[in-house]
């Protein structure tokens, strides 16, 4: 009775995988409509799926906060939600996409630092950041990711020090400040760490594709 039943399960796996590897390869044609490296592609397909899930998530949550009269961060939402959006529409019709990547970044950066800022004492709605530094260097790369969470990382960290001169803002307490910085700095080594090992990585397969395709030849 073990042995139908692993080749049951073996092959509801397969027929799984088959469907997944057939949807991500329709979903690869749709979006890059070019002749672009393995590296691009995935990152029009990673962000398909960011926005599928990033934007519906922003507008209803832009609709709750709209209706419940909290206007500035109703209305945020809503034009993030939207704008996130139309990624999709760029994503087939521009070879680079980098500079849409990055506006949608920048925009989300404002969106978790403003949570930030109205997240109160103990920064409960602060959490969210911790996955920006992952999904910054994915989509922009080692370098300009760097760059960008570097930034991201100095501009919260010098609210969170100096938000005392900030008459809006809602003061954290110290234990949440020592916290937060400190393993959003941590995620941010490690997030550029793992993208150093896989630049590597990928880049030696690169070469030794390079000499097999010379040996061949």
């Amino acid at each position: 009775m073990g042995l139908p039943f692993q080749r049951e399960v073996l092959m509801i796996t397969k027929i799984g995988s088959e469907t997944t590897n057939g949807f991500i390869d329709k979903l690869d044609r749709l979006l890059s409509p070019f002749e672009l490296d393995l590296e691009e592609k995935s990152k029009r397909v990673l962000s398909w799926f960011m926005v599928i899930f990033t934007a519906p998530v922003l507008l209803v949550f832009s609709a709750i906060h709209l209706a419940k009269a909290d206007y500035p961060l109703g209305t945020f939402l809503l034009i993030s939600g939207l704008t996130i959006a139309t990624t999709i529409t760029f994503l087939r019709n521009f070879r680079s996409v980098t500079a849409f990547f990055t506006i949608n970044l920048s925009i989300i950066g404002i969106l978790f630092i403003y949570l930030l800022v109205k997240s109160g004492p103990h920064g409960y709605m602060a959490q969210w950041i911790y996955v920006y530094p992952l999904v910054v260097f994915f989509l922009l790369g080692r370098n300009e990711g760097l760059r960008h969470n570097a930034a991201f990382y100095v501009i919260v960290l010098m609210y969170l020090l100096f938000q005392d001169y900030f008459s809006l803002a809602t003061v954290h307490v110290n234990e949440f400040k020592i916290r937060f910085l400190v393993s959003f700095f941590l995620v941010n080594v490690l997030a550029y760490v793992f993208e150093i090992v896989r630049y590597k990585f990928k880049e030696g397969m690169e070469k030794n594709q390079m000499k097999l395709e010379k040996s061949i030849k």
